[in-house]
Order: C-alpha cells, then structure tokens, then sequence
C-alpha cells in the first residue's frame, strides 16, 4: 500500500453524475464499486476535491470519515480490506504540490468470524493499534467504519519518498483520497461515504446532504480503468 499510487491517482480527474434530490434526512455519498473474489491486485479508490484550499500543516492535519462496506466482502476467515488514505496538494500553476499520508494504513480481516483491526505504520514499518483512530462495528448487514482524527503526516521510508507539500504553505487544491485495497468475497454494489471532516489549517466538515463543498467527487477502479458513478443518496434501511 505505497503512498506513491496517490501520486498518480492525482493525475486522473473524473467528474461524477451527482444527484442531489433526497428527501430522507439520513444522507450519505453512495459511490457504486465492484469487487472481484480474491486478491484483484488492484485498489478502488475514492477521491474528494475540496471547492476551498486549504494550508498544509505536515505534522498538525487529520482528517475523519465513516465508510461503509458490506459484510458479505469479508465474511470468510483470512478476507481482508486494506485502507489507505492520503491529502494531495496542488496549486494550478505547479500542479503537485506534495502527499501528507494517514500515519496508519488500515487492515481489517476476519478472524475466524470475528473482525479484527490493525494499523500499518508506513514510516517504521511496523504494526500499530490503531483503536483510539478507527472503530469497526456492524450496521445492519454493513460494516461501519469509523474513522477519527488520523493523522496526516509525511512520508519517508528506507525504500522510498513521497514529496511532502511546502510546510504551513496555502494550498488552492486539496484532495482526500481514500484506496481500498480488497482480498475477499465478490461484491457488486454500492459503498457509503459520510461524516467527512479535513482539518490541516482550517476545517471542512461535510456530512453530504449536498456537495457545495467539493469540486470533484470520484470513484475509479485501476485494475479496470473504469470510473464509477457517485451520486448522493440515503443509507441503505437494511
């Protein structure tokens, strides 16, 4: 789960169909995705575009979202979601302006039927708890997975580098990237996106009743090249 594929995920920009048209008050962002069975040697990703910039602070941002995932993609023993996340600054004129990367890259396997979380800190190259950041727990037949107050911070290892931004530097783009990375069960469907929340100089809180915050909402599978509709819309009742 290297930090480096956000570099180039930054270079696909895909424009959503969104719709906005939901009366129930219980709103999410409802991004429709698919999953092979197995290991697909690929990741899915999710990639917010904020409307307003933003400063990058590279050891004082964080971010926080609940995502929601089915039950049946990891309801064997050994299935695993991975989940990465990054903040990718940009200005128009220079285009990149550099990755602040969540400090703990997140696993979640199932273990003899019960779930399990861990976290991956890139930088030490070591397993972390990760409980006081991320809380998994069931939400009818889905998982929900609460994300809170990850650090964003840069990433440097033995083997590799990504370009953290310019230090307490503004920002006109900012994108919160959210890869999923699966070995599980076949799914095709629909993933729920909500309470997001990006702190790094000010702070945007957005729990999707509309999208006046975002620029570009999208979802892409790189194993298939394909871009997949997101739209806002209800949490499932079941």
């Amino acid at each position: 789960m290297k930090k480096t594929i956000s570099i180039f995920l930054l270079s696909i920009m895909l424009i959503c169909t969104v719709s906005t048209k939901v009366s129930a008050a219980n709103k999410a962002l409802q991004i429709n995705a698919k999953f092979p069975k197995g290991d697909n040697g690929a990741g899915f990703y999710i990639d917010l575009e904020t409307k307003k910039g933003m400063v990058a602070l590279n050891n004082r941002s964080c971010f926080s979202y609940d995502l929601y995932l089915p039950q049946s993609l990891i309801s064997k023993n050994k299935d695993n979601v991975f989940i990465d996340n990054s903040m990718i600054f940009s200005n128009p004129d220079d285009q990149y302006g550099g990755v602040l990367g969540a400090r703990y890259s997140i696993g979640i396997t199932n273990v003899n039927g019960k779930i399990k979380t861990y976290g991956w800190d890139e930088n030490n190259d070591k397993h972390r708890k990760i409980s006081n950041y991320v809380k998994v727990k069931k939400w009818n037949t889905w998982y929900k997975i609460s994300v809170r107050n990850m650090p964003a911070e840069p990433t440097v290892t033995e083997t590799y580098s990504v370009g953290a931004p310019e230090d307490n530097k503004y920002y006109e783009d900012l994108d919160l990237q959210t890869i999923l990375f699966t070995e599980g069960q076949k799914y095709v469907g629909c993933i729920y996106m909500d309470n997001v929340t990006i702190v790094s100089g000010s702070t945007l809180k957005s729990k999707f009743n509309n999208l006046k915050d975002f620029k570009h909402v999208s979802g892409y599978d790189l194993k298939y090249g394909k871009n997949y509709k997101a739209k806002i819309a209800n949490l499932p009742s079941k």
